[in-house]
């Protein structure tokens, strides 16, 4: 995880230590190599079309949630869906090119789902190093007093 850190906040990792020069560029290009993450961008864009399916209960640990919610949206409209799909691929962009395999839980904003459930066990299938589940929770306008 560190690792993951490093790179995604520096860019390169700059290697030190008893490997030949060749060795130190490689790792420093690609610090990522070898690592999978999975990356889960909050809700999706149908949700809101689909209620039945997303209210449904299904096992989240040792209790029973809704499969997922339709998210919020800014005061202009601009959908949590959208936004965390936006993030989430330009993430995957910049950690693959660090060497790491990525998988989103979906693979477009056009769909429904999948269930909280389905999204933990696409990490523990694909055997992530990293899981990193991307939100946008509502505020108050600014100015707004809130509550």
């Amino acid at each position: 995880m560190a690792a993951l850190a490093a790179a995604v906040a520096v860019g390169t990792g700059q290697g030190e230590g008893a490997a030949s020069a060749p060795a130190r560029r490689t790792a420093a290009v690609r610090p990522l190599s070898g690592k999978v993450v999975v990356i889960d961008p909050g809700h999706n864009g149908r949700n809101h079309a689909h209620p039945k399916t997303i209210n449904k209960k299904v096992p989240a640990g040792p209790f029973r949630k809704a499969c997922d919610t339709t998210g919020t949206a800014t005061s202009s409209g601009y959908a949590e869906h959208a936004y965390t799909f936006d993030l989430a691929t330009r993430l995957a962009a910049l950690l693959r090119a660090q060497g790491a395999t990525v998988r989103l839980t979906r693979p477009n904003d056009r769909g429904v789902g999948p269930c909280v459930n389905e999204r933990a066990a696409i990490g523990n299938r694909m055997r992530a190093d990293a899981a990193i589940s991307i939100h946008a929770d509502g505020a108050p306008r600014r100015g707004a007093a809130s509550t």
